[in-house]
């Protein structure tokens, strides 16, 4: 039982809670950071610190948890992917019809262009779900845990529809 694992030694407990804060490098690093600047800002400003924070842990916890139940591999689970994606859940439910300024490199300019916050997340969650299954396939073979993204998200859509917020604005990240 899942409940049992979680709770049947503490170390499980707070490795679930601890490993969100470690990352496999810079660039891992920094691009949580970016998707936690452009769609955690705005989740925070409407929810409050303490629940934003709530979210994001249990995001994470529910993220490492399904990644581990999954896959028993012996390789580490680590960043706060499931985390931000529990978030990025959440802002695609409240915040729908937002807009996000993205850059495009087009051969060697680049360019900003304005998409759909749906099409935005709706792309970054199909990629996650054909490469969950191909990493489901493969035993798990690769080194970036899809499935822990997946439920990260789909807690954060789930915890959105049920606590629907009041006055969502449509807004522009950068």
């Amino acid at each position: 039982n899942f409940l049992q694992f979680a709770l049947s030694d503490q170390s499980n407990l707070v490795n679930a809670i601890t490993y969100q804060f470690l990352h496999g490098g810079w660039v891992h690093l920094i691009g949580n950071m970016l998707y936690l600047w452009v769609f955690g800002r705005t989740i925070e400003d409407h929810v409050g610190s303490f629940k934003f924070l709530l979210l994001f842990l249990v995001s994470g916890i529910i993220g490492g948890f399904a990644q581990v139940l999954l896959f028993t591999s012996a390789t580490p689970i680590i960043g706060a992917s499931a985390s931000i994606a529990g978030i990025m859940g959440a802002y695609a439910v409240w915040f729908n019809r937002a807009q996000i300024k993205a850059i495009l490199p087009i051969f060697i300019f680049w360019t900003t262009i304005t998409l759909p916050v749906l099409l935005t997340l709706g792309l970054w969650f199909v990629t996650n779900l054909f490469n969950g299954y191909a990493s489901i396939i493969s035993q798990g073979s690769g080194n970036v845990a899809y499935i822990s993204h997946i439920a990260g998200f789909g807690f954060g859509l789930l915890i959105a529809m049920l606590l629907p917020l009041k006055n969502q604005p449509i807004y522009i990240n950068p």
